[in-house]
């Protein structure tokens, strides 16, 4: 279930900004997470920035080899435009490629993914989506294979633990 951050309509409305599609946005990554599970590429491709369409093989690589299946329990807007773009401009300042985007948002989302059907508990992530000309993408999916690696390697440590 996605809900949506009460405070970014009333200071977008204020500022002057295009009211963001919320609705849209979130569909937009319920179907990338669908598009993982089934491991489709040319959906996954085509709802990611273009100046990350070369890490799309590596993430459903890694998630076909660990058997990985996603499960959003809830999507909610964590930064408003004016939040984000102050927020990229510094994460971006050193990278030699930036994403070009007209916009952008960040949602934190609630997961559940199970390995090899063996469900793992929830954990958070935040995901960054910027419009383009062909409509909102996903950033940097990257950072969902470096999320899944950790909570991977806690659940191997927690195994090591308990022996």
């Amino acid at each position: 279930m996605c809900t949506k951050k009460n405070t970014h309509e009333r200071s977008s409305s204020q500022k002057g900004l295009q009211p963001v599609p919320d609705d849209q946005t979130k569909n937009m990554i319920m179907t990338y997470f669908e598009a993982l599970n089934q491991r489709d590429f040319d959906t996954v491709m085509s709802l990611t920035h273009p100046s990350y369409a070369l890490d799309v093989p590596s993430l459903l690589a890694y998630i076909r080899e660990n058997s990985i299946s996603f499960n959003i329990i809830s999507c909610s807007l964590f930064m408003d435009q004016d939040e984000f773009r102050k927020t990229i401009e510094h994460l971006y300042e050193e990278d030699v490629v930036q994403p070009v985007f007209k916009r952008g948002l960040s949602y934190n989302l609630q997961l559940v993914f199970a390995e090899a059907d063996q469900l793992s508990h929830r954990f958070l992530f935040y995901m960054d989506v910027a419009e383009t000309e062909d409509g909102w993408k996903v950033l940097d999916p990257l950072a969902i294979q470096a999320a899944i690696g950790i909570e991977l390697k806690i659940k191997e440590l927690k195994r090591k633990v308990k022996r």
